[in-house]
């Protein structure tokens, strides 16, 4: 059974979702995180506090975050 996860994408300004993906694996690199959604397309999140969550959080909450999604 694959570790699938359900995430919101939310408009950096906007704080609104506008895209919920189905993910099935989820990778830290160099450019961000790397979401490789069930159909096998993959979506890198560059600045993942302002997507991920509705405000902006510390440095301590990302790596909290990091270790939700990861």
């Amino acid at each position: 059974m694959n570790n699938i996860k359900m995430i919101t994408l939310f408009h950096p300004h906007d704080k609104t979702p506008f895209m919920i993906c189905i993910v099935s694996k989820v990778e830290d690199t160099e450019h961000g995180l790397k979401l490789t959604l069930e159909n096998g397309n993959n979506i890198c999140v560059n600045n993942y506090s302002h997507y991920l969550l509705s405000d902006s959080v510390s440095r301590c909450d990302k790596d909290r975050l990091k270790n939700i999604y990861i």
